[in-house]
């Protein structure tokens, strides 16, 4: 698992990432969205969807107040699937962000916005994203 937290400084807006998810990391996830306030039906779809141990799934938690985004990805049977899960989670966390600090989403900032986290967060991700990485051949 990949864990690493991004500080969007232009936004004043903190995404704390767990990428590559098992499910073995369920209560460390989950304690960190319950200190965000999570509760209820969110707090339970998402205790249901951590710990089922599903690949190719993720999860975007988001405290508006706190300025603050949980984003989690589960493990991927490919690198495809790993893309294709970042890329949907990016987009919850990126919508997020522009809902909390009133940036339109179809604007040139949403994209430097997307741009951004993008940036941020591939260095840690690289090597999730080729499949000769994954299994260890280079």
């Amino acid at each position: 698992m990949i864990r690493t937290n991004i500080y969007l400084e232009r936004y004043d807006w903190m995404v704390r990432c767990y990428i590559a998810v098992t499910h073995y990391a369920c209560d460390d996830i989950l304690a960190t969205i319950r200190r965000m306030g999570c509760r209820g039906k969110i707090y339970d779809d998402a205790k249901n969807n951590l710990c089922n141990g599903a690949i190719n799934s993720g999860l975007t938690y988001t405290s508006f107040r706190k300025r603050e985004s949980v984003m989690v990805t589960a493990i991927a049977d490919s690198a495809k699937e790993q893309y294709n899960t970042l890329s949907h989670e990016i987009a919850h966390v990126c919508a997020h962000i522009a809902e909390g600090v009133g940036i339109d989403p179809s604007s040139e900032e949403y994209a430097y916005l997307v741009g951004d986290f993008s940036m941020a967060l591939f260095p840690k991700v690289k090597r999730l994203l080729c499949d000769c990485c994954r299994q260890g051949k280079r």
